[in-house]
């Protein structure tokens, strides 16, 4: 054998040992174990552990696997020598040991949150006030959408608007479902002028979705479509069925690894409902190695957000979300 045929084998046996390498420790960086890792290591770093953190206090108490694929919550506490939190520097601050708990998200090996005792914003550096929150925003711009939609501002009861449920997505955007109860001096839906009605004081339910600080869908009493502002009703299976191909039909055409992969035409289907998730439901399409996941408010044409596994030899994943008019946008954030 030639030294030349030499070299390339040597060369080639390399480069495969350097392939296998990257990718086991590409698989490793996404793992539970090191997820863990990342978020102790961060941690550290925060401006409330940084200023005065007691290090052998530092302890993982939970973590859980979101919906994002590599993502995980880990909860951390700790104690620091003083109270407070951030860089309390120059500040008077009280000597006193003060038990922490900081909740870090980790997905795809970065940080995504830190927040310490549900107050205080690590990658900020800044207290959150509940005006400020997400989930405070997420309330206030429903009770603002029900308030201005045409059947509260037709003839709704001042102050009759109550929030009276909150179910939160583990997903990334986050998603709000926030359940509003009300009530309307006449009966109907919409702008009623001109219109015969029964004078009678009429309650209602309304269901509205919040996703980054955006109303992404409401509807009143499971029947009246406030974007719409039309009767709508529950999707058929065949719609989801139109969701779930228009998803795989992108993913076809945008990723040529996939673009030859042959998408099944008989799927099991699965509607596993969580617990405390009023409002929210999962669906889950299976058949040989697909599996596809959407999840979203119980109303028509929701904004899904969906997640994507393929486990044949090009082991495929997508996340992803496709609003009611059809757009498929990329990614989880």
């Amino acid at each position: 054998m030639s030294k030349t045929v030499n070299a390339i084998l040597v060369v080639a046996i390399v480069g495969l040992a350097g392939l296998m390498y990257y990718q086991l420790d590409s698989a490793d960086n996404f793992t539970e174990a090191k997820a863990i890792t990342i978020a102790e290591d961060y941690l550290m770093g925060t401006p409330t552990f940084s200023f005065d953190g007691m290090e052998e206090s530092i302890e993982v108490t939970n973590i859980q696997t979101l919906r994002t694929p590599n993502t995980w919550e880990v909860e951390v506490k700790f104690t620091s020598r003083n109270g407070g939190f951030g860089d309390r520097t120059e500040m008077m601050v009280m000597t006193v040991l003060t038990d922490h708990v900081t909740l870090i998200v980790v997905s795809e090996g970065e940080i995504i949150t830190a927040i310490t005792d549900d107050v205080f914003d690590e990658l900020k550096g800044e207290l959150i006030t509940q005006t400020d929150s997400e989930l405070g925003i997420a309330k206030d711009l429903a009770l603002d959408y029900i308030g201005n939609s045409p059947t509260y501002v037709f003839d709704g009861v001042e102050g009759s608007l109550r929030i009276i449920d909150v179910a939160i997505a583990e997903s990334f955007p986050v998603q709000y479902f926030i359940t509003i109860e009300f009530q309307c001096s006449h009966a109907g839906y919409g702008d009623r002028t001109d219109e015969v009605l029964a004078q009678v004081i009429t309650p209602h339910d309304a269901r509205v979705v919040v996703v980054n600080g955006e109303v992404t869908n409401g509807v009143i009493d499971g029947i009246w479509g406030i974007r719409e502002q039309k009767e709508v009703s529950s999707l058929e299976p065949a719609s989801l069925d139109i969701v779930v191909a228009s998803v795989l039909d992108y993913i076809k055409a945008y990723y040529p690894v996939m673009s030859d992969v042959e998408v099944p035409e008989d799927w099991t289907v699965s509607t596993p409902n969580p617990e405390g998730m009023m409002g929210f439901t999962e669906i889950n399409y299976t058949s040989g190695d697909w599996d596809v996941k959407l999840s979203g408010p119980e109303m028509q044409e929701p904004t899904y957000f969906i997640e994507v596994w393929y486990g044949g030899p090009e082991n495929f994943e997508w996340v992803g979300v496709r609003e009611p008019d059809g757009t498929i946008i990329e990614g989880s954030n």
